[in-house]
């Protein structure tokens, strides 16, 4: 599976690029987790909030694609954008090295964004497997509370 990797304090995440559309440079400051702008219909999600890791500093921003899930229109606005920390790499992860995340950590809000864990050996050691769609249906929860 390819996917693009971001280095937090305690974990490195890995986003399918498959689950991507494009990436963009995000020099604005935020401070909420979650921010809509009614203008384009954009959602704006703020990772290192939203991961308890506020003092990482936000590089990229990661628009994910627009799926039958998510019950949105398919135009250019209207997207979710993953703002998170500098993608450092793209790279591909073996099947053999992807396990399900443990039934334990599933009722923690933080698990219910990962698909999976990745042990690798190499230097970004515990790898998290962002799963955008859950995340999104997530937030679409959220929003219309």
């Amino acid at each position: 599976m390819r996917v693009f990797l971001c280095s937090y304090s305690s974990f490195t995440m890995a986003v399918p690029i498959d689950s991507v559309s494009s990436i963009t440079i995000f020099r604005e400051e935020t401070g909420k987790k979650i921010e809509y702008n009614s203008e384009n219909g954009n959602t704006y999600i703020s990772l290192p909030l939203l991961f308890d890791c506020g003092a990482e500093k936000i590089k990229h921003g990661i628009i994910i694609k627009n799926t039958a899930e998510m019950k949105i229109d398919y135009s250019a606005e209207n997207r979710f954008i993953l703002l998170t920390t500098e993608i450092e790499s793209e790279t591909n992860i073996s099947d053999a090295s992807i396990f399900s995340v443990p039934k334990n950590l599933g009722v923690t809000k933080f698990a219910h964004c990962f698909s999976s864990i990745i042990f690798n050996n190499n230097k970004e050691g515990l790898i998290l497997l962002l799963n955008p769609l859950q995340l999104v249906k997530n937030i679409q929860k959220e929003l219309i509370k």
